[in-house]
């Protein structure tokens, strides 16, 4: 597997689960790679790095999706589908696919797997793209797509981060 793989570890009720990100630039066939994680070819999430600005936002929305599913109140079917959904500020489930999910014209992406490190192998073999760290996905990410999309103001962004801003939104939606 090529690397580099960021690991973390989420507590979530009394277990610790492993979470591992990849990053992915100059990808050539996400439209390929779709028909895969509906089948379950690809066991992970694959997320849209237009708008995603850290590793840390991928690992919040996780977190929420974990607790989710610990507690039965996901909304999607899985838990790949629930981080996807778990990222958008908003509660439709289609339109954070549209915004979160990797589509057809994305170049960058972002993968995310809970549980098992294996589950990124199908994805990393069946993916024309060129492994880079996690930290990029702010050079990668449209700042200004994000900022459109979490409705940050210039005035959060003189007192703070827009991945402070942006955390902050999807930890907020969680808590409605």
């Amino acid at each position: 597997m090529p690397e580099p793989v960021e690991t973390t570890e989420l507590r979530v009720g009394e277990e610790d689960i492993p979470v591992y990100i990849m990053t992915f630039k100059d990808v050539k066939n996400v439209k390929e790679l779709k028909p895969m994680l509906m089948d379950g070819r690809i066991n992970a999430a694959l997320v849209s790095a237009k708008k995603i600005v850290s590793p840390f936002q991928l690992l919040v929305a996780t977190n929420i999706a974990l607790h989710n599913q610990l507690d039965g109140t996901m909304k999607t079917k899985n838990i790949n589908s629930e981080i996807i959904f778990s990222l958008s500020p908003g509660k439709q489930i289609s339109e954070a696919f549209r915004s979160f999910g990797a589509g057809p014209g994305d170049t960058a992406v972002a993968a995310v797997a809970v549980s098992d490190r294996s589950r990124l192998e199908p994805l990393c073999q069946a993916l024309q793209g060129t492994a880079v760290p996690p930290e990029q996905l702010a050079q990668l990410a449209d700042e200004q797509a994000v900022i459109k999309q979490y409705a940050v103001t210039e005035q959060e962004l003189t007192v703070g981060t827009l991945e402070q801003a942006v955390v902050s939104r999807i930890a907020s939606r969680c808590a409605t």
